[in-house]
């Protein structure tokens, strides 16, 4: 889950590259960690969404994936799968991402395992890659958010000017914070809690912007997104992530 005080993105390179040949015409469902045969990818990341994020974006370019969500599981895991690569974020609960390293580079089984080191930095490509047109990361400057929602210049001609904003995020929190930023700014907000809430209303209520939060339980914002591009009615629909 997102808090209002807490935030970090992540940038990676990886040096290893899938080599999947194509599938045939009765090749069974691709299972829910990637490509059956291809190269494996050990995900070691405590955050959810980063976890998430960086799964699709290998499953995608052909890759399998497991995930660690702390150091000691990622060392047990690389022993035991022998993955191609190892993503490697540094700050972990009780054994960080430098320690996990040494162990396994003086661990003959699992010394010769490319590790690349996972950067907490703030990165807009993480929302733009999902096709959002702005990129937020918690906690927020209300007047910043504000000049980059005008600098939009959303308007609707059937609404007289109204400017309806449906804002997703699961931290009730969170979305009494965005409500007294944008009502006062001339904005009409629609709230939703959740990520099945949120597209049912974006169907129904065709609001003008989406003010997005990635990580939510269930249905994720992830999620969100592929449903909204997914469908006509709100593919063209202008997404703004918010994201801790």
């Amino acid at each position: 889950m997102s808090s209002v005080e807490k935030g970090s993105t992540f940038t990676l390179s990886l040096p290893v590259r899938a080599s999947v040949a194509p599938a045939a015409d009765h090749a069974e469902a691709m299972p829910a960690n990637g490509h059956g045969s291809a190269p494996l990818v050990l995900v070691v990341e405590d955050d959810p969404a980063a976890a998430e994020l960086l799964t699709r974006q290998l499953i995608g370019a052909g890759y399998r994936t497991e995930i660690a969500r702390r150091g000691s599981e990622a060392i047990a895991k690389a022993r035991e799968l022998h993955p191609a690569a190892i993503t490697l974020d540094i700050i972990l609960p009780e054994v960080d991402g430098w320690e996990v390293m040494t162990q396994l580079k003086s661990d003959a089984a699992t010394s010769a395992i490319p590790v690349v080191v996972v950067s907490v930095v703030d990165n807009a490509e993480l929302g733009l890659a999902l096709g959002a047109i702005d990129y937020f990361v918690k906690p927020v400057e209300a007047k910043e958010l504000i000049a980059r929602l005008n600098l939009l210049k959303i308007k609707n001609p059937n609404r007289d000017g109204e400017v309806r904003v449906l804002i997703v995020d699961d931290e009730a929190a969170n979305r009494h914070w965005l409500i007294k930023a944008l009502e006062p700014a001339g904005f009409t907000v629609l709230p939703a809690s959740g990520g099945r809430e949120a597209i049912d209303m974006a169907k129904s209520l065709q609001p003008d912007l989406v003010l997005l939060d990635l990580m939510m339980p269930e249905v994720t914002g992830f999620d969100v997104v592929e449903a909204l591009r997914a469908d006509p009615s709100t593919r063209e629909m202008p997404i703004m992530v918010l994201t801790a």
